[in-house]
């Protein structure tokens, strides 16, 4: 007698079935067929098993009661297994195959007054496989990995937080909704080893984007090939990098790739922050191929560092992984295009003093009405087994080795002035080879070439000049 309603203890325990709420979680159907429910003393506690839009769970809620704790949330505590069936219950659509298999989760809520309940995502994620064949990354089952996200319930949903981390692989960044329906996985920062940074956008559609950022040929290339394989399931790939490093004097800025369906990819981008090339990635009978074209050969090939200087023309380049680690086929095709100023050119015209030739190759320019080339390129040498250059003032052919280690050359050719006229006896030897021509060699390096020509090869014939020079190479 005498006691105050907030002085007198008192427990209450309870049975609950056929528990069902649509506002506890908004647009989200929480069931369960029987919950303990006990109140002791400002506390409400529920607790047992329950399904969130048919996803199974344990869980507890709990809510404090009286002006005492008028401020303090609710909260909720649920532990379930989940897989990826159960994130598209939930709204959660991501790409086919992407995840498989079940793991733990744990989920935490909190209910605010007068705010958008808040939640909580956890997960070590042993038990689900996480594959990403479109740039050769995967995590087996048993590999434990950090995975959480958080953010809010509106109404719309809201992913506030994405993060996650395993075998090289962290990706941050936040989800979009519409309507409550899942959209996009927008990861602004996502790291693969040393081999990419940037960001991702993995859509309910299926469509991967890879934005921003820059990545490094060499390390992605057996990626970038089986990303063309990955793409040929339900899943789209498009890739836009800020710049991509193909080696340490070239790189492609404004890179942009587009995987279709069938194993393809188109792409674009500027050489060097210079000429624009595009290109057609694809594969044959298991091997990579891609063929780059440019329309203004000029500006590529000067952007690129192989020439000086040098204007208009167009350039085909075809390129195929032979079946050996690390090795390219190539063959280079490049029409009407005009040189100034290649420095082994204007050694070569001076050693046979050709004058006229050599004001076209430092004023207006050298016209060259065609470029051939057949090479390989290895993990240690570029060997050319065939090259040729022709036009109206000039003809010449090369073949030889280009060392990668130390860019020492080691070519031979022959270089026919006049080419217009002189050309007919290119029926006698090699195209690009007139009736009457020079032998040269090409030694020292990249930085600091020696160029050494014979001018007595003049007077042999055009059809025994084979017998005073070695066999070129042979790509076999």
């Amino acid at each position: 007698k005498g006691l105050k309603p907030t002085e007198a203890p008192y427990t209450v325990s309870a049975t609950l079935r056929n528990v069902v709420s649509k506002t506890v979680v908004p647009n989200r159907s929480l069931s369960s067929r029987q919950l303990d429910m006990t109140i002791d003393k400002d506390v409400l506690t529920l607790s047992g098993q329950a399904r969130l839009d048919g996803v199974a769970g344990q869980g507890t809620f709990t809510a404090y009661l009286g002006p005492t704790y008028s401020n303090k949330p609710a909260t909720v505590r649920v532990k379930a297994k989940v897989g990826s069936g159960d994130l598209a219950t939930l709204g959660v659509k991501l790409p086919e195959g992407l995840i498989d298999g079940t793991t733990d989760v744990a989920f935490d809520a909190t209910f605010e007054k007068n705010k958008a309940p808040r939640y909580r995502v956890k997960s070590n994620l042993v038990g689900a496989t996480i594959s990403l064949p479109q740039v050769t990354w995967s995590k087996p089952s048993s590999g434990p990995a950090s995975f959480e996200v958080a953010g809010q319930f509106d109404g719309k949903n809201i992913l506030e937080k994405f993060y996650f981390t395993a075998d090289g692989l962290t990706a941050v960044g936040s989800g979009r909704f519409d309507g409550g329906k899942f959209q996009v996985l927008s990861l602004e920062d996502v790291k693969l080893g040393s081999t990419f940074s940037g960001g991702v956008d993995i859509a309910s559609t299926g469509k991967i984007t890879i934005k921003g950022g820059r990545a490094d040929l060499s390390k992605i290339t057996k990626r970038i090939g089986n990303a063309a394989a990955g793409a040929q399931g339900g899943t789209t790939l498009s890739v836009q990098l800020g710049r991509l490093d193909v080696t340490d004097k070239i790189f492609l800025s404004d890179f942009v790739m587009d995987f279709g369906k069938n194993g393809s990819a188109t792409f674009s981008a500027l050489v060097n922050n210079g000429g624009r090339i595009t290109g057609i990635l694809g594969r044959n009978q298991g091997r990579t191929t891609i063929q780059i074209k440019a329309n203004n050969a000029g500006k590529t090939l000067v952007s690129a560092g192989f020439l000086k200087h040098a204007f208009g023309g167009t350039l085909v380049l075809d390129l195929e992984t032979n079946g050996r680690s690390g090795e390219i086929d190539g063959t280079l095709a490049v029409k009407d295009i005009r040189i100034q100023n290649a420095p082994i050119l204007v050694e070569l015209l001076n050693a046979v003093s050709v004058v006229g030739l050599l004001d076209q190759l430092t004023g207006s320019g050298l016209a060259v009405n065609e470029i051939n080339a057949a090479f390989r390129s290895t993990p240690k040498q570029i060997i050319v087994e065939s090259a040729s250059m022709f036009g109206p003032s000039l003809g010449m052919t090369v073949d030889g080795y280009y060392a990668k280690t130390d860019q020492s050359l080691d070519f031979q050719g022959v270089l026919s002035p006049l080419y217009v006229l002189n050309g007919i006896g290119s029926i006698f030897s090699k195209k690009g080879e007139g009736l009457i021509g020079f032998n040269f060699n090409i030694g020292g390096n990249a930085d600091n070439p020696r160029v050494s020509l014979n001018p007595l090869s003049i007077f042999t014939p055009a059809m025994f000049r084979e017998i005073f020079r070695r066999p070129p190479p042979k790509l076999e």
